[in-house]
């Protein structure tokens, strides 16, 4: 299984993002893996599930929304709002290789923060996936840009999907060693009742494929 929730409250402040997101990873791990489902953070701050065995999540979220992904092999997803601002030609030069700076600086000055942003997602996605975190970013894979949009080198183990919720978040799917697959979605909405988040289903869900 390779499964996807996402959930997003429109104007949600930051402080109550990390709750919602925790509430829906314990009512997921409930529902699917058991009321007896353990997890606990590995020494890099990976969450690992424990119990029960063969499983593995990654979790993500920002500004008003959250993405939870469970799968059976180590996964990592990143999400973020594309109309991030960031000061990415200096980040860049920080975090990523020599080869993907050359390919960011070849597109139109239009383009060169949407490329960007998908390419810190889909390294943010790795670096979860591999369990190295973002100061092991180093160690990614170098991506090459082809049809708007980054891809692993051919013939490479692992995968890598990007995708466009709502038309406005970006989010990349990292899975180790596993061909490209599709992706089994669920959306959620979600209110706060007597300070508990609930969630409910939503349909469909509003999701395509990333071209910057």
């Amino acid at each position: 299984m390779r499964r996807i929730w996402v959930c997003r409250v429109p104007q949600l402040t930051p402080r109550r993002l990390r709750p919602l997101a925790h509430a829906l990873r314990d009512r997921v791990l409930g529902e699917v893996l058991g009321e007896d489902c353990r997890w606990a953070p590995d020494a890099r701050g990976k969450p690992q599930v424990l119990h029960p065995g063969g499983w593995h999540m990654s979790l993500s979220h920002s500004r008003d929304a959250v993405a939870l992904m469970l799968a059976e092999q180590p996964a990592g997803i990143d999400i973020e709002p594309r109309a991030r601002k960031a000061r990415w030609a200096a980040l860049a030069r920080r975090q990523f290789h020599a080869d993907e700076c050359a390919q960011l600086e070849a597109q139109a000055a239009s383009g060169f923060a949407s490329a960007a942003l998908a390419l810190w997602t889909a390294k943010e996605a790795w670096a979860k996936a591999s369990g190295e975190g973002v100061v092991g970013m180093a160690r990614a894979p170098s991506l090459r840009w082809q049809d708007g949009r980054w891809a692993l080198p051919a013939g490479h183990a692992d995968s890598l999907q990007q995708f466009l919720l709502w038309d406005e978040m970006v989010v990349s799917v990292y899975l180790m060693h596993s061909a490209v697959q599709a992706l089994d979605w669920v959306c959620l909405s979600a209110r706060a009742q007597d300070g508990v988040w609930c969630f409910e289903p939503t349909l469909p869900c509003p999701v395509a494929e990333f071209r910057a």
